[in-house]
């Protein structure tokens, strides 16, 4: 069976993605399924409050587990957008301001030296 070419894209960028962000996914995965079973933990979680996790979460739905982990990882993907966002609108604005220099630095030159030159030069 052959992909068409925009699922090749996908796959390769998906495929990117988890080797780049495996710890990250793993555990917002994690954090997905403690927070569906109401368990709330430091960065460690030692073996007898895994169990309890684990002994929650078989007795609840798929959808509420599935629910958990997509806003987990959803509040994860808005940080990093968010982060990414603000890093190119900083970049923009920088720019934005360099170029409106321009002109000022244009007309502080003409002020400055040129008019010198040009009133000594009338003045002869």
């Amino acid at each position: 069976m052959t992909q068409k070419v925009s699922n090749k894209g996908v796959d390769k960028f998906s495929d990117f993605v988890v080797n780049k962000y495996n710890e990250e996914i793993y555990s917002a995965v994690l954090y997905g399924m403690c927070r569906a079973a109401n368990i709330k933990f430091d960065k460690r979680l030692n073996y007898s409050d895994f169990e309890n996790v684990i002994d929650v979460l078989i007795e609840l739905e798929v959808s509420k587990i599935e629910e958990s982990i997509k806003f987990v990882l959803s509040t994860k993907i808005q940080r990093l957008l968010r982060s990414q966002y603000h890093s190119i609108l900083l970049t923009k604005l920088i720019i934005w301001l360099l170029i409106l220099t321009i002109p000022f630095i244009e007309f502080i030159v003409y002020k400055v030296w040129f008019e010198k030159i040009l009133i000594k030069r009338d003045s002869k």
